[in-house]
Protein backbone atom coordinates (compact mmCIF):
# COMPACT_ATOMS: atom_id res chain seq x y z
CA UNK A 1 0.00 0.00 0.00
CA UNK A 2 2.90 2.59 0.62
CA UNK A 3 3.90 2.13 -3.10
CA UNK A 4 0.23 3.06 -4.06
CA UNK A 5 -0.11 6.01 -1.61
CA UNK A 6 2.92 7.50 -2.96
CA UNK A 7 1.64 6.81 -7.00
CA UNK A 8 -1.38 8.88 -5.69
CA UNK A 9 0.80 11.57 -4.53
CA UNK A 10 2.50 11.70 -7.72
CA UNK A 11 -0.72 11.86 -10.00
CA UNK A 12 -2.37 13.97 -7.51
CA UNK A 13 0.46 16.37 -8.46
CA UNK A 14 0.53 15.83 -11.86
CA UNK A 15 -3.44 16.65 -12.61
CA UNK A 16 -2.83 19.68 -10.36
CA UNK A 17 -0.42 20.76 -12.51
CA UNK A 18 -2.99 20.19 -15.85
CA UNK A 19 -0.12 18.40 -17.35
CA UNK A 20 -1.91 14.68 -16.96
CA UNK A 21 -2.21 12.38 -19.86
CA UNK A 22 -5.58 9.84 -19.87
CA UNK A 23 -2.99 6.77 -19.18
CA UNK A 24 -2.79 8.78 -15.17
CA UNK A 25 -6.72 9.17 -15.44
CA UNK A 26 -6.98 5.41 -15.87
CA UNK A 27 -4.11 4.83 -13.33
CA UNK A 28 -6.01 7.04 -10.83
CA UNK A 29 -9.48 5.17 -11.50
CA UNK A 30 -7.67 1.66 -11.51
CA UNK A 31 -6.19 2.46 -7.61
CA UNK A 32 -9.44 3.89 -6.68
CA UNK A 33 -11.19 0.57 -7.58
CA UNK A 34 -8.35 -1.46 -5.94
CA UNK A 35 -8.80 0.79 -2.73
CA UNK A 36 -13.01 0.31 -2.51
CA UNK A 37 -14.63 1.50 1.19
CA UNK A 38 -17.34 0.05 2.23
CA UNK A 39 -19.65 2.66 3.64
CA UNK A 40 -20.98 1.41 7.29
CA UNK A 41 -25.27 2.67 6.22
CA UNK A 42 -24.98 2.21 2.54
CA UNK A 43 -28.51 2.43 0.72
CA UNK A 44 -30.61 -0.18 0.43
CA UNK A 45 -30.15 -0.77 -3.61
CA UNK A 46 -26.93 -1.66 -4.44
CA UNK A 47 -24.42 0.70 -5.75
CA UNK A 48 -22.03 -0.68 -8.47
CA UNK A 49 -19.66 1.14 -6.34
CA UNK A 50 -19.67 -1.13 -3.18
CA UNK A 51 -16.85 -3.33 -3.03
CA UNK A 52 -17.61 -6.42 -1.78
CA UNK A 53 -14.28 -7.35 -0.03
CA UNK A 54 -12.61 -8.93 3.34
CA UNK A 55 -12.47 -6.36 6.12
CA UNK A 56 -8.81 -6.24 6.41
CA UNK A 57 -8.41 -4.94 2.41
CA UNK A 58 -11.30 -2.58 3.45
CA UNK A 59 -9.40 -1.24 6.18
CA UNK A 60 -5.97 -0.74 4.17
CA UNK A 61 -8.37 1.24 1.14
CA UNK A 62 -9.64 3.30 4.07
CA UNK A 63 -6.10 4.35 5.61
CA UNK A 64 -5.02 5.30 1.66
CA UNK A 65 -7.73 7.53 1.29
CA UNK A 66 -7.82 9.04 5.20
CA UNK A 67 -4.32 9.21 5.32
CA UNK A 68 -3.05 12.95 4.47
CA UNK A 69 -6.31 13.54 3.08
CA UNK A 70 -5.69 11.85 -0.30
CA UNK A 71 -9.48 11.63 -0.97
CA UNK A 72 -10.18 15.55 -0.65
CA UNK A 73 -7.40 16.35 -2.44
CA UNK A 74 -7.70 14.00 -5.26
CA UNK A 75 -11.35 15.30 -5.66
CA UNK A 76 -10.75 18.78 -5.56
CA UNK A 77 -7.78 18.33 -8.29
CA UNK A 78 -10.17 15.99 -10.31
CA UNK A 79 -12.93 19.06 -10.06
CA UNK A 80 -10.15 21.09 -11.08
CA UNK A 81 -8.90 19.19 -13.84
CA UNK A 82 -11.81 18.39 -15.77
CA UNK A 83 -13.76 21.84 -15.49
CA UNK A 84 -15.92 21.84 -18.26
CA UNK A 85 -14.86 24.19 -20.12
CA UNK A 86 -11.68 22.14 -20.41
CA UNK A 87 -12.77 18.64 -21.01
CA UNK A 88 -13.71 18.90 -24.78
CA UNK A 89 -10.07 20.43 -25.41
CA UNK A 90 -8.79 17.06 -23.77
CA UNK A 91 -11.01 14.73 -25.34
CA UNK A 92 -9.92 15.79 -28.78
CA UNK A 93 -6.08 15.76 -27.46
CA UNK A 94 -6.53 12.18 -26.37
CA UNK A 95 -8.67 11.22 -29.15
CA UNK A 96 -8.46 12.72 -32.62
CA UNK A 97 -11.41 12.43 -34.49
CA UNK A 98 -13.66 12.37 -31.65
Amino acid sequence: MPEQAEELDLLIAELSSGNAAKESLQRVALICMENGVAEPDSPTSPSPFVVKDTPASLASGSELWDSERRFARLFGTLLKFLEPTKVDNLLFQWWPGF
